[in-house]
């Protein structure tokens, strides 16, 4: 099991134990300043859902196979989005002249920039590009478009 512990982040790798799944913050905590931790709860319990169903109605064990890794995806994209932007919003309190110009560069090149803001964006509205075509990430209830 591998376990990353900094300040008010952790993640638990693998989410599965045996017959035990977790989920939320039973299995990764993420640093308040990016607003994830919820969004990562429901995805875990949507996913874990679905493939609880899909094992007690088909008989299929796939998707509770898959479960941990597809979660991780998410988690770990989200913990270095919550660092990255914890340095962009505290960066220039540090006290250090270079993260201070790190810090006013990247704050720079996020508003000038309409490659950077459209990446920042989709970061911070987790629609990262692939994951509306790709079934694991879907909601159950999402509704196709015509």
């Amino acid at each position: 099991m591998a376990r990353g512990i900094r300040g008010h982040d952790y993640v638990t790798e693998p989410m599965v134990f045996g017959r035990l799944f977790l989920a939320g913050d039973a299995a990764h905590l993420v640093a308040p300043i990016a607003a994830k931790g919820m969004n990562l709860a429901l995805h875990d319990a949507f996913l874990l859902g679905d493939a609880l169903v899909a094992r007690l109605t088909e008989g299929d064990g796939s998707r509770l196979a898959g479960y941990s890794p597809a979660c991780l995806r998410r988690v770990w994209d989200y913990q270095e989005f919550s660092q990255w932007l914890s340095e962009l919003y505290h960066g220039t309190a540090a006290g250090d002249p270079f993260r201070a110009g790190t810090t006013l560069a990247r704050l720079r090149r996020l508003f000038t920039s309409p490659t950077a803001a459209a990446a920042f964006a989709e970061q911070y509205l987790g629609t990262a590009a692939g994951r509306a075509d790709d079934p694991r990430w879907r909601l159950p209830h999402a509704v196709d478009g015509p």
